[in-house]
């Protein structure tokens, strides 16, 4: 198939938003910069209050939150953090080396208004003491086995945070993320009050008054860390990642100017108090070790796709740091509607909208080693779902997406994009399309396409009309796709010639997926939901699936956990699960929680199954109440978080960084 460049998106059916004119004939447009850069972020100030006040939404676009690679299990005899890709590793707030156990304590209340990090908002160039709130900790655990066991050794106080974000253990080094928050304004009038608390994640709005907190803790002595690094950059953290030794971040950073939305200012008198603003004032700061040290960019280069559009309030930065070296670090400017991150190995990808056309998925994909953008480029349709880093994968130097939209906005199939044949006129076939494209960085900096599934040729669609993705997951050349309505599709993508890829298999069976872990070429867990015919939602559901014959897929053996909508963390969160693999077993530990009849909270449980790969059966060894309902707590199943570590014979049970310890059988009811 001929390659083709994917350029662009044409705009369907949405909202005017930045670059419209105000009612008294003032347009952003006029306002203009030294930079590109200045000219981005001053045009979205602008645009902002002109849509304000024509009564139009800036840009609600919806945020995406945020992603078992082969060696999750560790195959040191415990766990490690469940992650998407092999090689990768993920924050998360339970780490253990088989020695010790690091786990995050929140805090019962957030209040982001307290004092967290006030003084931070002063001069850049007359930095005061942060002040000294406990706002969560680091739990630290001595854990041994024969038999597994813990014990708590200290305790490390994080202030000056809103929140742990997950930690990272490399070595004798606890990386920890977090986030602080910038209460008092840069000396403009009304910062206090020109936004609501309640503003939505996915405005620009929300993301101001915070920064992204990171710790370097010497834990060579595990009881009592030492803070060797610390490093505060303006701006909200989207994710992160760990290659190696290198961490790398995505964060978003809104200026915190006030708006005068609801006031008699004129678009003129704005766009004049705009234009005589310095450009260091819409730029993120840095703090290192406490001490100011400037603005994270400083010479407007900035990757800007959705310029054209009158610009944005907001940015983001794509970090890289050296965890052996943390001065070693460096940062790239890229514009603000981004949302979401993946990596692999060999690159490190952020996802997010072209200019405003919110069924459509931008990529930006930026080279490991050198930290420039390699590649960008649009795809239509969205990463929908709790997990939309799994619908991307890459492998060989491509990118394959599977996104997903509805009708009207794929138009008669996917000839919205610019510059660009799909080689495809059928007709969408139900309310939701499922689409497969597979991506190859090329010499201008942009994508090519190199394959797109269905088509012409191949024109099977992905899934069935009305249903919607559930669960995607790659492997190799292969991608397994779940979809549900009534019943499970279980599709099967064969992805070896990634310039024919066609749908290899499918299996339709009661209920559905909404986690995928390839347990070999052969074998395929998912945790869902059960269903019975009629799409009717029962608990959850543990589902092994033979794919030797990727052809006729089918399922081995499934079981039921709980009724009326038992729920576990699973179902939105891959790190809520561990997997430990010995010999021919893997051993998998999650925590999930009931109802009873009356729809009344039944407790939380642990649970724990044995998959033996080699007779591909699963043995369920655990399935233990660890909270019972009393009538005080009845109407609540869920506190902090859980995490559910497993080490040698035995499991470590975290509930919000307190941990209970001990062999399965000190868990049985």
């Amino acid at each position: 198939m001929q390659r083709t460049t994917l350029t662009g998106l044409l705009a369907v059916g949405l909202l005017a938003g930045c670059g419209s004119s105000s009612s008294d004939n003032d347009t952003p447009s006029s306002l203009q910069g030294d930079s590109d850069l200045e000219t981005y972020l001053k045009q979205g100030f602008a645009s902002s209050y002109s849509d304000q006040r024509d009564g139009i939404n800036l840009d609600m676009a919806a945020g995406a939150p945020e992603a078992v690679a082969d060696d999750s299990s560790g195959g040191a005899g415990f766990s490690q953090t469940n992650t998407q890709e092999s090689g990768v590793d993920e924050a998360d707030l339970v780490k253990q080396n088989g020695s010790y156990l690091f786990a995050v304590k929140r805090p019962s209340v957030y209040w982001p208004e307290v004092g967290i990090a006030d003084d931070m908002a002063v001069a850049a160039t007359s930095p005061v003491p942060p002040k000294q709130e406990t706002l969560g900790s680091i739990e630290i655990y001595r854990t041994e086995t024969g038999p597994v066991r813990s014990s708590k050794v200290g305790s490390y106080a994080i202030t000056n945070s809103s929140g742990i974000d997950g930690l990272y253990l490399v070595d004798d080094q606890l990386a920890v993320l977090g986030q602080g928050y910038i209460s008092v304004a840069k000396g403009t009038p009304g910062s206090d009050s020109d936004i609501s608390t309640d503003a939505l994640y996915s405005s620009p709005w929300y993301w101001r008054d915070y920064n992204v907190d990171l710790q370097l803790l010497d834990i060579s002595t595990p009881s009592t860390p030492q803070q060797d690094y610390r490093l505060q950059i303006e701006g909200s953290l989207i994710s992160s990642r760990r290659i190696d030794n290198e961490l790398y971040l995505a964060t978003r950073f809104t200026p915190d100017i006030s708006v005068p939305w609801g006031s008699d200012t004129s678009s003129a008198a704005w766009n004049k108090q705009l234009d005589e603003r310095p450009f260091t004032d819409f730029l993120p700061r840095v703090w290192k070790n406490g001490e100011a040290s400037g603005h994270l960019f400083t010479d407007g280069q900035c990757h800007l796709p959705d310029l054209k559009q009158g610009g944005y309030p907001s940015i983001v930065a794509v970090i890289r740091i050296n965890l052996d070296d943390p001065t070693d670090w460096e940062a790239r400017c890229n514009s603000g509607r981004i949302h979401g991150v993946y990596a692999s190995s060999d690159a490190f990808v952020v996802t997010g909208y072209p200019d405003q056309q919110w069924d459509a998925t931008r990529l930006d994909m930026y080279d490991l080693d050198s930290m420039t953008l390699k590649a960008t480029g649009s795809v239509p349709g969205t990463l929908q779902g709790s997990m939309p880093s799994f619908r991307i994968s890459e492998h060989n130097d491509k990118l394959r997406v599977i996104t997903s939209s509805d009708n009207f906005s794929f138009i008669n199939d996917i000839g919205m994009v610019d510059g660009i044949e799909l080689n495809t006129t059928t007709s969408p076939s139900s309310a939701w399309d499922h689409r497969l494209f597979v991506l190859a960085p090329n010499d201008s900096q942009g994508f090519d396409l190199v394959s797109s599934l269905p088509n012409d040729t191949r024109p099977a669609a992905i899934g069935k009309p009305n249903e919607r993705i559930q669960s995607v997951r790659f492997r190799g050349d292969r991608a397994y796709v779940v979809t549900f309505l009534q019943t499970d599709p279980l599709y099967v993508l064969n992805l070896s010639d990634s310039s024919d890829p066609y749908i290899e298999g499918e299996l339709e069976i009661e209920g559905f997926s909404a986690y995928l872990e390839p347990l070999s070429d052969s074998l395929l867990l998912g945790v869902g939901r059960a269903a019975d015919s009629e799409g009717v939602q029962r608990g959850l559901k543990v589902s092994l699936f033979d794919t030797s014959n990727p052809a006729k897929p089918t399922e081995i053996t499934s079981y039921e956990l709980g009724e009326h909508w038992a729920y576990s963390e699973v179902l939105r969160n891959h790190h809520a699960i561990s997997f430990l693999k010995t010999d021919n077993t893997l051993r998998m530990a999650f925590t999930w929680n009931g109802y009873d009849q009356n729809w009344n909270w039944d407790g939380n449980r642990v649970h724990v199954a044995d998959i033996d790969l080699a007779d591909r059966s699963i043995k369920q060894s655990l399935n233990a109440m660890y909270e019972k309902p009393t009538q005080a707590n009845r109407y609540w199943y869920y506190r902090g978080y859980t995490r559910v570590p497993l080490h040698d014979d035995g499991l470590h049970l975290v509930n919000n960084g307190v941990v209970t310890s001990g062999p399965l059988s000190a868990f049985k009811d």
